[in-house]
């Protein structure tokens, strides 16, 4: 892959939070990495090879490999600009060799 195509500034939050004083859980953000990253809409084809059962995903992101982002799980986001992805399951260590993850994610915030 060119390194070129990584044209896009991202940030891969993890969640915390809290709960409120009747017992309702407050979900708190915190950037770990602000990393460059391609955004591939997945086309109807894609979406459902890569959904399996579900086919709600939407985008595939690519990020460069580093030991911090491999610890991506489906209860992380990625947010671009305005945009938030939601991560569908761990990040794959595209041709195993510590060079880029992929993040299978759909586009919207998931509610609590």
């Amino acid at each position: 892959m060119r390194v070129g195509l990584l044209d896009k500034r991202v940030a891969l939050q993890s969640p915390g939070g809290s709960r409120d004083a009747v017992g309702e859980r407050t979900t708190t953000w915190t950037t770990v990495a602000t990393v460059w990253a391609q955004i591939e809409p997945l086309s109807a084809k894609e979406q459902i090879a890569a959904a399996q059962a579900r086919g709600s995903l939407t985008h595939r992101i690519l990020i460069r490999y580093s030991t911090t982002v491999a610890a991506v799980t489906h209860a992380w986001r990625v947010v671009y600009d305005s945009r938030i992805f939601t991560v569908d399951g761990p990040a794959r260590n595209l041709h195993e060799d510590n060079r880029y993850l992929e993040l299978l994610c759909t586009e919207g915030l998931a509610e609590e």
